[in-house]
């Protein structure tokens, strides 16, 4: 699936959030939003969604191959969410519904899309919990009962389960120690190679990036002020960019003299 956004705008009463973004995904292809917290990654991701609130107002082009879901209704959208594109977020224990076991979140997408049997929700729920390395005995478990790299990896299961052709993981992995970090990281390119998907993946840290992304788009203030690939980033004479490159070497120079 190809992502196109031609001069996205979005704003809050008179305040604009974000300004003439322009960033491209080809098929296949996983990039990478950087920035720090409040620089308008989320906003990004979440008007691919088409999960801001119905108070923001938004402008531009959101071309999702060729089509641009700017222009299609609520309903129309919320059918792509699940089926066509997907997410995975920063807390995976609010992304889950603590009330239903394993089996019921993650096999929420084929329940609310697809006209399947038990048997056949259970069967695909139980491969998507495999595929993402967790035991398919997990379904009768409930998410309060899972550690929270287990939480995310069933978080990614829900994701992936209805084979969807985008996944956009905001934060993914900062809830976790860095260890499941890089086991999240893996398990997130291994189903994007295997399924075929183009990501969005959106993070603060520049490390993090650099293991999953292609390219990357640096984003600040709302907008997009550097772009390239990885190799080409580290060498930016961009501030910014100059700025969270430092700041993911020297967390990597600490990392090493513990």
């Amino acid at each position: 699936m190809s992502v196109q956004i031609k001069n996205l705008s979005v704003s809050l009463c008179n305040n604009q959030l974000l300004h003439n973004v322009n960033l491209d995904v080809a098929d296949h292809e996983r990039i990478g939003l950087i920035g720090a917290s409040g620089s308008g990654k989320s906003l990004i991701t979440k008007a691919i969604l088409g999960t801001l609130p119905r108070s923001m107002r938004v402008g531009g082009q959101i071309l999702i191959d060729g089509v641009n879901v700017l222009e299609l209704s609520e309903h129309e959208r919320a059918a792509m969410r699940g089926t066509y594109m997907t997410a995975v977020f920063q807390n995976p224990v609010a992304a889950l519904n603590p009330v239903v076991s394993v089996r019921a979140n993650v096999e929420l997408p084929l329940t609310l899309h697809y006209n399947l049997s038990a048997a056949e929700r259970l069967h695909r729920v139980q491969q998507a919990l495999e595929s993402v390395g967790l035991d398919s005995d997990l379904v009768s478990r409930y998410p309060s009962e899972l550690s929270g790299g287990q939480a995310q990896r069933a978080a990614i299961a829900q994701a992936v389960v209805a084979h969807p052709q985008l996944l956009i993981a905001d934060e993914p992995t900062t809830a976790v120690d860095s260890i499941v970090q890089k086991q999240i990281m893996d398990v997130l390119v291994e189903r994007s190679d295997k399924q075929n998907l183009s990501v969005i993946f959106a993070s603060h840290d520049f490390a993090v990036i650099s293991r999953v992304a292609h390219r990357c788009y640096v984003i600040n203030n709302g907008g997009v002020v550097d772009s390239g690939r990885l190799e080409e980033l580290y060498e930016s004479s961009v501030d910014y960019t100059r700025q969270l490159v430092e700041a993911a070497r020297s967390i990597a120079v600490r990392g090493e003299g513990e």
